[in-house]
């Protein structure tokens, strides 16, 4: 890389949950996913100091768990049911892709803070008519640089 040039390969597993209603507004859905994902990114370093960054990537990642549970409301009262296992739903895609954009500031110490948010570019599942099957989540991470300790 170059001196303002970074890339970083997180991988990890991750947990996302949707909800919405049905046309009438008495039926709950929550959707929740179990992914395994791979982040590539790189880190643009603009300033002379090389603390403050810019980052931008994209992510792939692949279901491994769905459920789907239903909240029934009748006259104000909650009626849950057990989720039940989608995995094998023809519905689903399995496969999930998108954008990553953030910032991040690492310090003297080697100290990173990082933010960064994601969307997602593809449906991975038909849904409740009102809720987003895209992903947008905003993930906050601590790190440290451990090249620091060779310096």
């Amino acid at each position: 890389m170059t001196p303002y040039l970074a890339l970083e390969l997180p991988f990890g597993y991750f947990l996302k949950q949707v909800s919405g209603s049905n046309l009438r507004g008495n039926v709950k859905v929550k959707y929740t996913f179990h992914y395994w994902q791979l982040t590539p990114q790189r880190h643009i370093l603009p300033g002379s100091d090389r603390q403050f960054f810019i980052v931008f990537g994209a992510y792939v990642g692949y279901i491994t768990g769905a459920q789907e549970q239903h909240t029934f409301i009748q006259n104000a009262s909650y009626n849950k049911q057990i989720p039940k296992d989608i995995t094998e739903d023809p519905t689903l895609n399995h496969w999930d892709a998108g954008i990553v954009i953030g910032l991040g500031y690492e310090f003297q110490s080697g100290l990173i803070f990082k933010c960064i948010g994601n969307t997602g570019l593809l449906n991975v599942a038909d849904i409740a008519p009102d809720a987003s099957n895209k992903w947008v989540c905003v993930e906050l991470s601590l790190g440290y640089n451990f090249g620091k300790l060779l310096e």
